[in-house]
């Protein structure tokens, strides 16, 4: 029982270099996949904000709400919560000028 218990330590002790190295890799893809990831949601960042300065609110409204489920970092949450305030302001005050709009034409006589 010696000798298997032996040879089990040497079997685990030779799989340790592959396994340190195994998981060295999965940390570095890791790494790059979360890069990845930042830099799309920088572009769809970058989207957002040439919509809005472009007028074109609902536009930037969807590229947000494609954010939703990224992870960003705190410098780019910022950003989407300063995009999504001046979409919002910018929706409700069309809406509401297109509201007063039509209750002004109730009124225009024909």
């Amino acid at each position: 029982m010696a000798d298997a218990a032996k040879k089990m330590d040497q079997s685990v002790q030779a799989q340790k270099p592959a396994a340190d190295q195994a998981a060295n890799n999965l940390a570095a893809a890791s790494s790059v996949a979360l890069d990845v990831a930042k830099g799309q949601a920088q572009a769809l960042i970058d989207q957002a904000q040439k919509m809005v300065a472009g007028s074109k609110y609902e536009d930037a409204a969807n590229i947000l709400k494609q954010l939703s489920g990224v992870k960003l970092s705190s410098d780019q949450q910022k950003l989407v919560s300063d995009l999504q305030a001046v979409v919002q302001k910018a929706i409700a005050g069309k809406a509401a000028a297109e509201g007063a709009k039509a209750v002004g034409d109730l009124f225009k006589k024909k």
